[in-house]
């Protein structure tokens, strides 16, 4: 038991210090991602050292915990909302459906009862595809980009955009949806994205740089929502928030998590929604799980300054 104490303690010691050395390679962003359950770990790990009487094992658990939690601390605090009551408020559902899930007939029920007036699906298979036509007679189908595998997109809404296109950040990345919209005559651009995994490579660094060099043609009020997997505190996300000039809508809510939808032990906030200057958040949440192993991520974001 002492042994198997200090063996955990030493290797949540390594996997924390290689979490610091995201901002140097990306081979190391996976180390980041499980911060707060390096911290539970942590805890445990104190309590049988403190039962078994290794004192310097309790210092160095506890002191670990703190280095992981110092970490996510600066996630604690979120930017208010600024919003009038009267700027229009838009709601936009982002939702990884999961390819494999099979759950169509509860693509409706949700849109129902989530109200959504921007729908972004990612991992749009063609059976997703089929149940998205049909779902709601209020948010209509804008553009789908359909694939058997993991990274076919799908955008929805109320309002028919005014320019929508799919493109793909770097050339040989996933495809992105970029829609257009009038909102009171004020232009608003939606991104919805669907990064690949840190384990994948370099390309989900490259993607991010990608489609943060495209900034600047995306307009000035821009929304970018979507599955980015990485979490708010790894350095790549960071960089990409910094680099564009978007801000986190759910900074402040790093305890809550999107995957997966099966385990609140190993949960971590994937799915982001990145806004620009001249929008505010009015309400942020997770929806309901249908049999995807990502929660739908809500967002009623308000429009400054165009209230009539």
């Amino acid at each position: 038991m002492r042994r198997g104490v200090t063996v955990l303690v030493g290797l949540l010691a390594v996997v924390t210090a290689a979490g610091f050395l995201d901002r140097v390679s990306w081979v190391f962003e996976p180390a980041t991602v499980f911060r707060l359950q390096y911290v539970v770990l942590l805890f445990a790990a104190a309590l049988l050292a403190l039962a078994l009487r290794q004192r310097y094992l309790v210092v160095a658990a506890v002191a670990l915990a703190g280095i992981n939690i110092a970490a996510i601390a600066p996630w604690q605090d979120g930017a208010r909302s600024a919003a009038s009551s009267t700027d229009p408020t838009l709601r936009i559902v982002a939702f990884n459906v999961k390819s494999g899930n099979h759950r169509y007939d509860q693509l409706a029920p949700l849109i129902a009862r989530l109200q959504p007036d921007i729908l972004g699906l990612v991992e749009l298979t063609p059976g997703w595809a089929h149940a998205a036509d049909t779902a709601s007679s209020r948010v209509r189908p804008r553009g789908f980009v359909v694939q058997r595998g993991a990274y076919g997109m799908g955008l929805l809404s109320v309002a028919t955009p005014a320019a929508l296109s799919a493109r793909h950040f770097p050339a040989d990345g996933p495809v992105v949806l970029i829609a257009r919209f009038n909102i009171r005559d004020h232009p608003l651009t939606f991104v919805l994205v669907h990064v690949h995994t840190p384990f994948a490579g370099s390309v989900h660094e490259r993607e991010l740089r990608a489609l943060a060099a495209a900034r600047p043609s995306l307009g000035s009020s821009l929304i970018v929502c979507g599955d980015f997997n990485t979490v708010s505190w790894a350095a790549q996300f960071q960089d990409f928030s910094r680099s564009t000039g978007l801000t986190d809508v759910f900074r402040g809510a790093w305890h809550g998590y999107s995957w997966p939808s099966w385990s609140r032990l190993l949960g971590v906030p994937l799915d982001h929604c990145l806004i620009s200057s001249g929008l505010a958040v009015r309400e942020r949440h997770f929806g309901p799980s249908i049999g995807s192993d990502h929660f739908p991520l809500v967002v009623d974001v308000a429009i400054l300054g165009t209230a009539t």
